[in-house]
């Protein structure tokens, strides 16, 4: 199995974990005040993070490991109209961060 370690050759900064869930009824009734019964599964979302100073993101998915590392600018990813070849992670964040309610 590859870990983050073998795979960007640093160790993680933040390891994020949620269990999976399920609803064995109300699919989409709890928002309009209907009953839902959720239930965990055993399967779970992880993430490890690392940042890096070269305005790259890089991703890897153990869902699909034969994909390998996925790479984009940082502003290809939270700006996609500008132009990719920007490193800088002052060109995309403030628009972006602006958007959010």
């Amino acid at each position: 199995m590859n870990d983050f370690q073998s795979l960007f050759g640093r160790s993680p900064t933040v390891i994020a974990r949620a269990p999976g869930r399920v609803n064995l009824i109300g699919e989409h009734t709890d928002y309009n005040g209907g009953f839902v019964l959720p239930t965990a599964i055993p399967q779970v979302t992880r993430a490890e993070l690392a940042l890096r100073d070269d305005g790259m993101v890089r991703v890897w998915s153990n869902a699909d490991p034969k994909s390998g590392i996925m790479k984009d600018s940082l502003c290809g990813v939270l700006r996609p109209e500008l132009n990719r070849t920007s490193p800088s992670a002052a060109d995309c964040l403030p628009a972006r961060l602006s958007r959010w309610p």
